[in-house]
């Protein structure tokens, strides 16, 4: 009788790619759970608070068994659905969970063998090519009876096509990071803007109103180049809101620390930035 394992979290010999990957993924999804300091028992409820919140039934509920199978390896695949509520209640993102940067050297996104984690972070998030395997194919198969030629025209039309689309697809990934860097920089400084009056005795304002600035028409330029591509954005919270509406270069320092400040206290709400409203995309009057 053998003594090699029926199941295991590691892979397994005889284990297909799909079964692997979604060990990989679950080892990383257990991670994350005890770093949170989370029991399987806690991890379920919190999933199913998120799927009651979305009035989904209870057949969907998750219960701590299904959990316990799939840290213990018995799974042999996970959906994006899991994934996207595991990442959901653990507070990280969805990435964090389909690589296990951090966690582990090497991953197996594909079937084609391990690579290093950050490589495939890079590849998901868009900021490496995934690649092309028709050299590849070419390379390793021994191709007859005019398939050399077939292959060479299918791989010309291929790359025509898709050079266009993955082109467009790198550029919406890069630009949507810089968003979102520049939207987390941008509010870590305005809410410096709203400290109180002791504490504003160390701050160099000008020097903060100046970071604000730049950043501020970074992220402007940046919602511009991502709504050319055809991409809708969401309003901007109440204390960067003022980006979409008027021209930084045209805002006093002034302006933009009241604007800032104004816009935290309005907790969320739109506010009117300018007594006589916008002539031709500038401020007919200072921020109010």
């Amino acid at each position: 009788m053998s003594d090699d394992p029926k199941t295991s979290p590691d892979p397994l010999p005889g284990d297909s790619w799909e079964t692997r990957l979604t060990k990989q993924v679950a080892r990383t999804v257990n991670h994350y759970r005890r770093a949170s300091g989370l029991t399987t028992k806690a991890f379920a409820q919190l999933c199913n608070i998120e799927f009651r919140g979305n009035g989904d039934a209870g057949p969907q509920e998750i219960r701590p068994t299904t959990l316990n199978n799939l840290f213990a390896g018995k799974r042999k695949s996970i959906g994006l659905g899991e994934i996207m509520l595991f990442a959901r209640v653990l507070g990280v993102a969805p990435v964090a969970l389909m690589t296990p940067v951090g966690v582990e050297t090497d991953s197996e996104a594909w079937p084609s063998g391990l690579r290093p984690s950050e490589a495939v972070f890079d590849a998901i998030v868009g900021i490496e090519s995934w690649g092309s395997l028709f050299e590849e194919v070419a390379a390793s198969v021994a191709l007859t009876d005019g398939g050399q030629e077939a292959l060479d025209r299918h791989s010309a039309a291929f790359e025509q096509s898709r050079v266009a689309t993955i082109d467009r697809s790198r550029r919406i990934t890069e630009l949507l990071l810089r968003h979102g860097r520049c939207k987390q920089d941008l509010l870590q400084r305005a809410v410096l803007f709203t400290a109180p009056p002791a504490s504003l005795s160390d701050i160099d304002i000008n020097a903060l109103t100046a970071a604000v600035r730049s950043l501020a028409s970074d992220l402007r330029s940046t919602r511009e180049k991502l709504r050319a591509e055809g991409v809708e954005l969401s309003a901007l919270s109440s204390m960067l809101s003022w980006i979409d509406v008027v021209a930084v270069s045209d805002l006093t320092d002034e302006d933009i620390r009241v604007l800032v400040t104004r816009g935290a206290g309005e907790a969320g709400d739109r506010f009117l930035f300018f007594n006589e409203g916008m002539n031709n995309g500038t401020p007919t009057n200072s921020a109010q």
